[in-house]
């Protein structure tokens, strides 16, 4: 079929009109009309009036028609050949099937993604036993699942088991990269390729007002080893509705306590979307469902989920909306959660005796540990800060210290721990020694935090500091965005003045004259310090004892051991197309691990699971699992093996890109133009669309060249036409009046 659906051909209609319009006039004031030929028309009408109107009819339809030629030729008409054109004996053919999210709207019952797969098992019958090459290639996959340099009626059989397992997954439609690969997966065969690529045209794939530039240059460069079909399934967005998020996954969750999620739920629809309730699932078991409120256009609402985690290690959640709509994947989100008894950190102190009443980490500890009659929670180890390096900090998520006069005893010990992915905070005190302090830990070139103590401030009562310009943008400080009030009536008098240098990020300052820092931050290796200016007892500040401050004293504390705790931890919710990294303790585990989808079956060309062997990565220390590119969402399972044949599985949950949500379509001329006369689109898919397109015959393609030679040929004629029926010899009646008269 040809294209004829484009704005340029509208011009063909006022076009065709002006010889219509001409020729009316003519008939009206033919003697004004100063044309010869028409002159030699106006006197073989005379002659004969009845043959000089058919004469004129032909010659006006000559005309129209070669107005009409023109417009049609300079608006470029496309040929969209049927697939049986493409699919002739011989041929090598290269399908891509995008199995991205997005494919798995519905419409009429039907998914996209159903409909690509039906299309293209009709293709490989229509090449079975007929000499040509089959490669069909998944989106997702870095392998073509199926090769066929003859396609046999058996090669059928199998690819209809293998599209009868696909599903459309997790994973980004990327057309640049995917074309790409097209190219290369065609090369081996004499025959010229034929490439086929089923597809949504979504706008977030392909592009909005205009084709992506990746996208682009792909097609062009596809285009120079053969014609390309791409193939739209795609619809308009559907009323839908989905779970867009479930928050605080990121959070350090422990066994024996309610996790408290919240689920955000969105309606993308154009109407409003009742109430209802989400459907909860913790691990195997079913909990009640959770009322949802009603939801206007646009509006997401957030809807709170509590699980209680009875026992430590991996956990899944997995929420869904109870009504299901056009597009399924994002009605339910999965979160996976790793429940921990307890979290040890240690607190090292420059007092006596370390866990006194008075001393500088009573009031720590009680901020840490508020019920040591508690399952679960923080577990803080007083220590002397003595001359003897603590041996184990690599043990701890976090290491305090509070009130120490000299740090240079351990710097090594410190300066390791914190280069590895330790978390280091330090409350300094009235019986620090600064030039210790300088000359070890915040030296300016090698130090862990490139500042230096200039001195120390004190202040009376009447002019006690308060804590002002926080960053709550930074990721410590972001929960508490609303607590302003709450840290500003925190009184402290006296604290270390402080000279930031370097990347040393200040965190919150006092209202003195100097505006001094009171909350610092620098990073060395993949770990961290965090340096309070002031005390961490009352020696300086009401801060852990008044009523005012002992809220955010407490909060904030557990925020930062929970952030510690949760750095070191592999991130177990992901996104599609994302990989696992894990890193593997040798010394527990075998270097190999197993990795599978939880509700996975076996497909055939597509690996179901996989064996992930420990090997170091550039810039980390240690050994590491690192999977593939995960493109089904749902719940994967790490299967550790220890050295006494005891297994362990940690549990990863891998959710839709939130673009894939987005199911606004690319206007399929984007597509059209982005590439010449080799470039086949069909537009908006159906039942019938492929009944025909596989049964028709094929169609050449020069549809242009032939439209030029029709437009030459019919000027010609009219050329001709106007010269015979004006020749001044030529009429049966020369010897009659009106022959008399021109004499």
């Amino acid at each position: 079929m040809v294209d004829f659906v484009r704005p340029e051909f509208l011009w063909a209609l006022p076009a065709a009109a002006v010889p219509v319009l001409i020729h009316i006039l003519n008939r009206r004031r033919y003697r004004r009309v100063p044309w010869a030929a028409m002159q030699h028309l106006l006197r073989a009408e005379r002659r004969s009036r009845r043959r000089i109107r058919w004469q004129d009819l032909l010659l006006l339809l000559m005309r129209v028609g070669a107005v009409v030629l023109l417009v049609v030729l300079f608006a470029r008409p496309r040929s969209e050949q049927p697939v049986a054109g493409l699919l002739a004996p011989g041929a090598n053919v290269v399908v891509l099937l995008d199995d991205s999210a997005s494919m798995a709207q519905q419409e009429a019952g039907s998914s996209a993604f159903d409909k690509a797969k039906r299309f293209a098992l009709s293709a490989a019958r229509q090449l079975a036993g007929r000499d040509a090459a089959l490669a069909l290639r998944v989106a997702s996959e870095e392998e073509p699942v199926l090769v066929a340099p003859a396609l046999q009626p058996e090669d059928v059989g199998l690819l209809e088991d293998v599209l009868d397992g696909l599903r459309p997954g997790a994973s980004v439609f990327e057309p640049g990269e995917a074309l790409a690969s097209l190219g290369r997966a065609a090369a081996g065969r004499a025959a010229r390729p034929v490439f086929i690529v089923l597809t949504d045209l979504r706008a977030a794939d392909w592009g909005v007002r205009e084709l992506r530039s990746d996208a682009r240059r792909a097609l062009e460069t596809l285009q120079e080893s053969g014609p390309v079909l791409v193939v739209d399934f795609g619809a308009a967005p559907a009323e839908n509705a989905g779970v867009t998020d479930l928050v605080r996954t990121d959070r350090l969750t422990y066994a024996q306590e309610t996790a408290a999620l919240r689920a955000m739920v969105q309606n993308d629809g154009r109407t409003v979307r009742p109430a209802s309730g989400l459907n909860v699932r913790l691990d195997d078991g079913a909990l009640p469902p959770v009322p949802t409120p009603e939801l206007p256009p646009g509006e997401h609402r957030e809807v709170p989920v509590e699980a209680y985690l009875e026992s430590p290690g991996s956990h899944t959640v997995e929420v869904a909306l109870s009504q299901t709509d056009s597009f399924p994947p994002d009605d339910r989100r999965f979160a996976a959660l790793d429940a921990v008894r307890q979290v040890p950190v240690l607190v090292l102190t420059g007092d006596a005796g370390p866990d006194r009443p008075d001393g500088a980490a009573y009031y720590l500890r009680r901020a840490l540990q508020p019920d040591r009659s508690a399952p679960s929670g923080i577990r803080p180890e007083i220590r002397r800060a003595g001359l003897v390096p603590p041996e184990d900090l690599e043990s701890y998520p976090a290491v305090f210290a509070c009130n120490v006069p000299s740090p240079a005893a351990w710097r090594e010990a410190v300066q390791r721990y914190v280069t590895s992915g330790g978390h280091f905070v330090v409350f300094l005190g009235d019986k620090v020694d600064a030039q210790a302090w300088n000359a070890t830990l915040f030296a300016e070139s090698d130090g862990l935090l490139p500042c230096r103590i200039a001195g120390r401030i004190e202040l009376g009562p009447a002019e006690a500091a308060h804590l002002v310009e926080l960053d709550f943008s930074h990721p410590l400080l972001a929960p508490f965005t609303d607590w302003q009030t709450l840290f500003g009536m925190v009184r402290t008098t006296g604290f270390c003045a402080l000279r930031p240098l370097g990347q040393t990020k200040v965190l919150a300052r006092f209202d003195d004259a100097g505006s001094s820092p009171a909350i610092l931050e620098g990073s060395a290796g993949r770990g961290s310090v965090l340096l309070f200016t002031t005390s961490a007892d009352d020696a300086w500040t009401d801060w852990p004892r008044s009523e005012a401050g002992r809220v955010t004293y407490v909060a904030l504390m557990h925020r930062l051991v929970e952030r510690a705790a949760v750095a070191g931890r592999p991130q177990l919710n992901l996104l599609g197309g994302s990989r696992i990294e894990y890193r593997l303790d040798p010394s527990a585990f075998r270097p190999e691990a197993r990795l599978r989808h939880a509700q996975g079956t076996p497909v055939p060309g597509i690996a179901h699971e996989s064996v992930l062997r420990a090997r170091p990565v550039e810039g980390r220390e240690g050994l590491w699992l690192v999977s593939r590119p995960l493109t089904r969402a749902g719940i994967w399972q790490l299967e550790l093996t220890a050295h006494d044949d005891t297994r362990r599985q940690v549990l990863f949950a891998v959710n839709i890109p939130d673009q894939e949500r987005l199911l606004a379509r690319t206007e399929p001329d984007l597509v059209k133009d982005a590439a010449a006369g080799g470039m086949l689109t069909v537009r908006q898919f159906s039942n019938e669309l492929m009944e025909s397109a596989f049964g028709e015959a094929a169609r050449g393609r020069g549809y242009w060249r032939a439209l030029a030679a029709a437009a030459i040929v019919v000027l010609l004629l009219d050329s001709l036409l106007a010269w015979a029926f004006g020749r001044p010899g030529r009429s049966l009646d020369a010897g009659g009046p009106h022959a008399r008269r021109e004499t």
